[in-house]
């Protein structure tokens, strides 16, 4: 499980950007992505 705070600036294709594409999928295929509320609810 991923938890990410910024869903404009982390994503998947990230990985693409680091990695051969055989092992970024590897790496996503593993992946669970949740992001965080942009506001908290008060």
């Amino acid at each position: 499980r991923l938890v990410m705070d910024n869903l404009n600036t982390h994503t998947g294709a990230s990985l693409y950007k680091t990695f051969e594409p055989s092992e970024a999928r590897r790496i996503l295929d593993k992946l669970k992505f949740h992001y965080t509320p942009n506001m908290a609810a008060g």
